[in-house]
């Protein structure tokens, strides 16, 4: 998808009400579309990959697919709204972006309109086909939060 394989993915919105925190997680996959070690879940509590290939932050994720060990065959960018009330959730965020980086310069802009009563959404999926790496825009919500995705990709959750 890139020359050298390394961008940054900034997140934007035009509004969100104040008292709503909405944090970024990347998950990092193997082959069978699971975390192999909780190191892979790169989150605000461990904002740097141990292979220092993604790099984090409440606003944006820089992305180094050059660094990933190639056990890792799938990158998942997800956002999260923290808390439990219920009443938080993506329809207090409008027109919720993410806008794509490549040598400083803005190369693609995705919006999103179309996440409502979810809590956390996988925006994004970097994936390896045939030995090429490729992405695809999601935008698929879900309301029970990111405890159901953890899950999913393997992570045991307290």
């Amino acid at each position: 998808i890139f020359e050298n394989m390394k961008f940054l993915i900034k997140t934007n919105y035009l509004k969100k009400i104040n008292e709503i925190e909405m944090d970024p997680y990347i998950f990092l996959l193997s082959q069978n579309n699971k975390v192999t070690d909780e190191k892979n879940l790169i989150f605000f509590g461990n904002p740097i990959s141990s292979c220092k290939s993604i790099i984090i932050t409440e606003e944006s994720a820089e992305i180094n697919l050059n660094l990933l060990p190639n056990k890792i065959s799938k990158v998942i960018l997800v956002y999260s709204i923290y808390g439990e009330n219920q009443n938080h959730n993506f329809s207090k965020i409008k027109d919720l972006s993410l806008d794509f980086f490549y040598q400083g310069n803005l190369v693609k802009k995705f919006v999103t309109n179309d996440l409502f009563i979810e809590k956390t959404a996988v925006m994004l999926e970097i994936y390896k086909f045939k030995d090429q790496w490729k992405m695809t825009i999601v935008s698929s919500g879900y309301r029970n939060g990111l405890e159901f995705l953890c899950k999913t990709y393997g992570l045991d959750v307290q």
